[in-house]
């Protein structure tokens, strides 16, 4: 699995958008099996997730 190295306020920052907008997409991303998260630990992208064509 792959980690998401930004957090989200840098992520914010460099996209121009609200820290609570990349929270909202990330939480999104997690439902729909995307994402896994651990509390202290990084984001990574779920092993059964597709690469983007």
């Amino acid at each position: 699995m792959a980690n998401i190295s930004a957090s989200s306020r840098e992520l914010a920052r460099t996209l121009g958008i609200s820290r609570g907008l990349v929270q909202e997409c990330y939480a999104q991303l997690r439902a729909e099996g995307y994402l896994v998260t651990r509390g202290g630990s990084a984001t990574r992208v779920a092993a059964g997730a597709a690469p983007a064509r």
